[in-house]
């Protein structure tokens, strides 16, 4: 009885070993090591230039043949194309002769010095009448009593000749001198009456002297208004003139060209359009949860997909203000836009091109770095590996760093050397026996 019992126990012992041995799972072991590794990621990207010259046309205007192309280096100050100038150069002769005729009548309407010379001339003379009448009235007086006399002489001598006591040739004389006083009387008040009428005539002269003189400035008001307004014509006409030469702004090159020329085009009409292509930089939408993760300054690695050269980069400005954007597969995306200067442009680059960007998030020449699946999550969101423990999984708890495509930094939880699961399953648990292989 002792031996069948002693049998019984081995073969159960044997069955339990077997058992155990039938029950162990096969994974992929990495062991945990010390290397170099790079957080990032990876947007698209295109390139773009902040400020660009569209050169339009100033004015309506015959230009000739537009001779630039795209690509063309210019130069700041380089005439980039040829207007007519000859309408705009004489609009300005014509405007600046009619300033200086109204300048030149300006002049003279203020210059009142004739004026007043003719008003004192006038003055003079009136003065100088009424003078000569007071003179005048005194004489009229005197042949007025002159003429009196020679007629009541003349009257009495007449009286005489019946009684012979007068001469004929006492009668005739008499007759004579009455006569000639009245003819002087006469004479003496046409004289007065010539004076009279020269005064009034000077005084009329003086007063419509007066009235010119009080009037001019009025006048002269009148003509500035004129010679304002023909300032201002000669002014926009020399902006004319000064907007025809259409040159250029920048030191740079033809990026589009928009008008081939050779005929009149009105105003505003785009004829090319300037860029500084060493001003070149790149836009990309990033992500709004890696944009946190960048700054002024990041390191960025750009590159055509044409191509295996990288084109180094720095984070230039990171905008402060997100938008969503719909991705390629119809979900809702939080973005930003990422602003990046090149530190080296190919002389094949231009803008509007797409580029990969990889933004360099952070770098590390030693750390304790995992394979990047071999990290899981727990439901209350901290991480977890499976590390090998000879035959057994064992769960540890870990904290982890910098991530790339392949690989993660743990700086908790495990040391260098130490065996863990590459890519563990849900169904694993603690304690499991396992069959590692490399």
């Amino acid at each position: 009885m002792k031996i069948r019992s002693l049998v019984t126990v081995i073969i159960l012992c044997a069955a339990a070993l077997l058992a155990a041995c039938g029950s162990s799972t096969e994974v992929r072991a990495a062991k945990v090591r010390k290397a170099a590794i790079t957080e990032s990621f990876s947007e698209v990207a295109r390139t773009r230039l902040e400020d660009r010259y569209r050169i339009t046309m100033p004015l309506d205007a015959r230009i000739a043949q537009v001779e630039l192309e795209p690509g063309a280096i210019v130069k700041k100050g380089q005439t980039l194309v040829e207007v007519d100038r000859v309408p705009l150069e004489r609009a300005v002769g014509e405007a600046r002769a009619a300033v200086e005729e109204l300048r030149a009548r300006v002049a003279l309407m203020r210059d009142t010095s004739v004026e007043q010379k003719t008003l004192e001339n006038a003055e003079a003379t009136a003065t100088a009448m009424e003078q000569q009448k007071k003179s005048f009235g005194a004489l009229i007086e005197a042949e007025k009593w002159r003429v009196t006399r020679t007629q009541r002489e003349w009257e009495r001598l007449k009286g005489l000749t019946d009684s012979n006591a007068v001469s004929k040739t006492m009668l005739d004389t008499s007759e004579t001198d009455a006569e000639t006083a009245l003819i002087e009387l006469r004479r003496r008040e046409y004289e007065d009456a010539m004076a009279n009428a020269q005064l009034q005539s000077s005084r009329l002269h003086a007063e419509e002297v007066r009235k010119i003189i009080d009037r001019k400035p009025l006048e002269t008001s009148a003509i500035e208004q004129q010679l304002r307004a023909a300032e201002d014509r000669l002014a926009v006409a020399q902006h004319n003139l000064e907007l025809s030469n259409i040159t250029s702004p920048i030191d740079g090159c033809v990026l589009e060209k928009y008008e081939l020329g050779g005929g009149p085009l009105p105003s505003g009409r785009p004829l090319l359009l300037l860029g500084n292509l060493d001003e070149l930089e790149v836009e990309s939408e990033v992500l709004s949860q890696d944009a946190m993760s960048l700054h002024e300054g990041t390191r960025v690695e750009f590159s055509v997909a044409s191509s295996d050269k990288v084109i180094p980069g720095k984070v230039r400005l990171v905008r402060p203000a997100g938008f969503v954007k719909l991705s390629s597969l119809g979900v809702e995306q939080q973005r930003v836009i990422v602003l990046c200067s090149l530190e080296e442009r190919p002389e094949n680059l231009g803008v509007g091109f797409r580029l990969q960007a990889r933004f360099i998030v952070d770098t590390k020449e030693s750390a304790l770095l995992v394979p990047r699946y071999s990290v899981l999550q727990a439901p209350d969101e901290s991480y977890f590996i499976f590390r090998i423990d000879g035959r057994r999984l064992r769960k540890q708890r870990v904290k982890l760093g910098l991530r790339s495509d392949l690989d993660i930094e743990v700086v908790d939880g495990l040391k260098e050397g130490d065996v863990v699961v590459a890519a563990p399953d849900s169904a694993m648990a603690d304690g499991d026996r396992v069959s590692p292989r490399e």
